[in-house]
């Protein structure tokens, strides 16, 4: 009888857990819906369509980078650099081991004439392309710290 209970228990708990896996499993295709949205109207043209389904993918899971870092992508290719920060700064606290973050803060920094804010970042993002071992990118950073460090020199 005492093994019967125990294997209706384990029963019902596996049952359970499954269900509940289920559920997990569609409440997060239900947050990543309107970030899958959002680049299939980006892909085809509407950008306006595509920036609300990104903020509605923000509301649904804060805690995803990927729509702050589209959408500072977003407000960078058009010189919205303002809100390009604001974006990107929320995608670098959520990510914070995310170089390609830091690269497009320091474009977004430097372009609204913050340099110092722009080196700093790309700084950042030569520690992390360091310990990630990623010399493609790593390349890349310090390419950018020589143009953000070096003199302008005028026509």
């Amino acid at each position: 009888m005492k093994n019967l209970v125990f294997l209706l228990l384990a029963v019902c708990l596996i049952a359970g857990c499954g269900r509940s896996k289920a559920k997990q499993e569609g409440e997060m295709a239900q947050k990543t819906a309107y970030f899958e949205r959002g680049l299939e109207e980006l892909k085809s043209g509407k950008v306006a369509d595509a920036m609300k389904d990104f903020e509605n993918a923000i509301r649904n899971n804060p805690r995803d980078s990927r729509p702050y870092l589209v959408l500072g992508r977003i407000y960078i290719a058009a010189r919205d650099y303002q809100n390009a920060v604001y974006s990107l700064e929320f995608a670098k606290k959520i990510f914070p081991d995310n170089g390609e973050v830091r690269m497009l803060l320091a474009e977004s920094y430097d372009r609204s004439g913050k340099r110092e804010e722009a080196i700093k970042n790309v700084q950042e993002s030569l520690n992390i392309y360091q310990q990630k071992r990623d010399e493609e990118n790593f390349v890349k950073a310090l390419v950018a710290l020589r143009f953000l460090t070096e003199p302008q020199t005028q026509n």
